[in-house]
C-alpha cells in the first residue's frame, strides 16, 4: 500500500473575496409648499430641502425652470453645501408679469448623482383697484317726536384705498338737526345723530348718507304720546305793553294713564313776553294763562304753542296773540273860563 502525504507551509490557499461596488448616490428635493401666489407685485418665498442618499454627499446646485416674463428667482444660499440640507427660494413678481397660473420646476443637481426636481405652482393675481363702499346701520331709524337717534356709517376699504372721505346727510325734513361725529372720515366708521323736534310731523322720510358714494337711511318719526286733549276758553287774546291779556282758561281731558301733575309752557315764547300759568303744575283739569308783553315787544300778531307735559307725553294747542301799539301816557291841560 502506498501512502501519499501532502506537506504544506501551513498557510491558507483560499482566494480573497472581491470588494463590493459602492452604493449608488441618490438625491431628492422637497418644497415647503406646492403652491405660491403674489397679488400685483411682490416677493414670495418657498423652503427647499435636499435629501442625499448612498454615496452622494456633495454640493447641490439649484435652478428654476418655467419662469414667466416679469418673474425672477433666487436661492439663499445659492447652492446647498455638503453637510447642509436646505435653502430658500425667493420668487419676485414685477408689475410686468401677466396675471395667471404658472407651472415651475425646481431642480437640484450634484456631481455623480442623478438630478432631482419638484413641481411648484405660481399664481400671479391682478392687483385690486383702490375702492370703498358705504353702509349704514340701522338702515331705518325710528325716532319719537322730541327725541333723537344715532346711526353708524361704515366705510369698507379695499385695494389699499386710504383716502379721506367727506360725510354728508341729505333729505332731512325741516327742523331736524344732524350731528356728525366727524365731517371727514379717515378710518372706517362715523356716527350720525338725528335730533327730531316735536314740531316735525310724524311720518317716514327717505334720507341719503353720502360719503362720495351714498347709502340709504330711512327716518321714521313717530308721534309723541299725548297727555290728553287741550281746549282754550279763547283762541285769540289781545294785550298792550301796559295792559296784560285777559285770562285764558285751559282745560285738559287727560289721556288714560295720565294722572301726574301737568307742567305748562309755551314753545318759542318771545323774550319780551311773560306767560303766567295758575296753577303750574296743574293737578286738576284746568289752569289759567295770562300773557304780559314788555315795552320791548313791538305790536303784531304771532301764533303761540301752549304745551302741556307729563314725562315724555305732551300735548299742544295754538293760541293767537295780538299786541297793540304802545300808547305812552299823556295828559291835556284845559283852562277854566
Amino acid at each position: 500500500m502506498l501512502l501519499l502525504t501532502a506537506c504544506g507551509g501551513g498557510g491558507s490557499d483560499a482566494p480573497t473575496p472581491p470588494t463590493p461596488p459602492p452604493t449608488p448616490g441618490t438625491l431628492a428635493l422637497t418644497l415647503g409648499t406646492a403652491n405660491a401666489s403674489v397679488i400685483g407685485s411682490g416677493t414670495t418665498t418657498v423652503a427647499v430641502s435636499a435629501a442625499r442618499g448612498g454615496s452622494f454627499t456633495g454640493d447641490v446646485a439649484l435652478t428654476v425652470d418655467g419662469l414667466p416674463s416679469g418673474v425672477t428667482a433666487s436661492f439663499a444660499p445659492a447652492a446647498i453645501a455638503a453637510g447642509s440640507a436646505s435653502s430658500t427660494l425667493s420668487l419676485t413678481v414685477t408689475t410686468n408679469a401677466a396675471p395667471g397660473t404658472y407651472a415651475l420646476t425646481v431642480r437640484g443637481s450634484g456631481t455623480g448623482v442623478a438630478a432631482a426636481s419638484a413641481g411648484l405652482t405660481l399664481v400671479v393675481v391682478a392687483p385690486e383697484t383702490p375702492d370703498f363702499s358705504v353702509s349704514v346701520s340701522p338702515s331705518a331709524l325710528s325716532i319719537q317726536q322730541g327725541q333723537q337717534g344715532t346711526a353708524t356709517v361704515t366705510v369698507t376699504r379695499s385695494g389699499g384705498f386710504s383716502g379721506t372721505l367727506g360725510l354728508l346727510v341729505g333729505g332731512t325734513p325741516l327742523d331736524v338737526q344732524v350731528q356728525r361725529s366727524t365731517a371727514l372720515i379717515t378710518g372706517t366708521t362715523a356716527t350720525v345723530t338725528l335730533i327730531v323736534p316735536v314740531t316735525v310731523p310724524a311720518g317716514t322720510y327717505p334720507l341719503t348718507v353720502s360719503v362720495s358714494e351714498s347709502a340709504a337711511l330711512t327716518l321714521v318719526v313717530t308721534a309723541q304720546p299725548t297727555v290728553g286733549a287741550l281746549t282754550l276758553s279763547a283762541t285769540t287774546v289781545n294785550a298792550t305793553q301796559t295792559e296784560p291779556s285777559a285770562p285764558v282758561t285751559i282745560t285738559l281731558a287727560r289721556s288714560p294713564g295720565i294722572t301726574a301733575p301737568v307742567q305748562f309752557s309755551i314753545d318759542d315764547l318771545p323774550a319780551a313776553v311773560q306767560a303766567t300759568f295758575s296753577p303750574n303744575p296743574m293737578t286738576g283739569s284746568t289752569t289759567t294763562l295770562v300773557l304780559t308783553p314788555g315795552v320791548n315787544h313791538g305790536p303784531g300778531v304771532i301764533t303761540l304753542r301752549v304745551r302741556a307735559t307729563v314725562g315724555s307725553a305732551s300735548s299742544v294747542v295754538p293760541l293767537v296773540f295780538t299786541t297793540g301799539a304802545f300808547v305812552p301816557p299823556d295828559f291835556t291841560v284845559a283852562l277854566a273860563s
